[in-house]
């Protein structure tokens, strides 16, 4: 049987009064606290937040009462906790704004960084007294080499701990000064916004290939990270038929390109998708790979 919306979200004044209700389980009102219903939030989301009503300046009556999906006095430690995360949440901004104002105006390198430390440490313990969830880390307020610094620990302590997953919050540089989400694109560059523990094509280019000697060493090691490409996109691929040609070479994500054709023709695929950087992590800073495949 379909029920509205708002079936058994109030209590019966009826009820509460003290007399029987006639209509018995078909009411569409509650007949005491433990049968009230949220009529708009989902349970876990229900007395996460407090009432307006509450809130300084809040009238102090709710007329939704104990149906209200937000906290109230009444709900004893739930409300307690509210209050207080909220009062430390002020004090936590107010204390983060100050220490970054007085950043900007450090007459030596030596004080400033004294004040970057003590910005990365306060948002550290912030995070482990007020989580917003389990291996949950909000890198807001952070700097950037602080932030850089906070993730390769995390790493660490999930390697440990087996831990598979992680969630990092990081702002959009509405903050900064330019305007420009540096921690946000320094991790994604650094780890490709996949696996965290995944393999570093980035050394392989940055360091080994750029020093060879002979070609053939050239050669052999540009066939290495190619074949290590594709095994990522084997393992972890992003989708069906997407391919990630980030980190190969030009020769390789052609061959790559060509082979994938081939398979297409072969299983009668129609469709594949083919995702390639923007060259800005190449030596030029040109789309190379993307050039090719859109030229050819």
């Amino acid at each position: 049987m379909l029920k509205p919306t708002n079936f058994q979200s109030r209590m019966r004044r009826h009820y509460q009064s003290g007399k029987v209700c006639q209509m018995g389980p078909r009411c569409g009102f509650a007949h005491g606290e433990h049968e009230l219903m949220s009529k708009n939030k989902p349970a876990e989301k229900r007395k996460t937040r407090i009432c307006v009503s509450f809130t300084p300046g809040g009238s102090g009556y709710c007329k939704d009462g104990l149906s209200c999906d937000f906290l109230h006095p009444t709900d004893g430690h739930l409300f307690n906790t509210a209050v207080q995360f909220q009062i430390e949440k002020e004090q936590f901004n107010f204390t983060i704004q100050t220490i970054h104002s007085k950043r900007r105006f450090c007459s030596t390198q030596e004080e400033s960084d004294g004040l970057e430390d003590v910005i990365n440490q306060i948002v550290r313990l912030w995070n482990q007294k007020w989580p917003e969830g389990p291996f949950y880390f909000d890198l807001h307020a952070m700097t950037t080499k602080g932030a850089e610094k906070y993730v390769e620990d995390t790493v660490v302590c999930m390697k440990v701990n087996n831990q598979k997953a992680c969630w990092l919050e990081t702002g959009r540089g509405n903050h900064s000064t330019f305007g420009f989400a540096a921690i946000r694109t320094l991790l994604l560059a650094k780890y490709q916004g996949r696996q965290i523990e995944s393999w570093n094509c980035n050394s392989e280019h940055s360091a080994k290939r750029r020093f060879c000697t002979t070609q053939e060493a050239l050669d052999k090691l540009e066939n290495g990270i190619n074949a290590m490409v594709r095994q990522w996109n084997k393992t972890w691929p992003k989708g069906p038929n997407y391919f990630d040609m980030h980190w190969m070479t030009t020769r390789g994500a052609q061959d790559y390109a060509a082979g994938i054709i081939i398979w297409m023709q072969r299983t009668n695929q129609k469709t594949a998708y083919l995702e390639t950087g923007r060259g800005n992590h190449s030596t030029c800073g040109f789309a190379a790979i993307r050039t090719l495949l859109l030229a050819k």
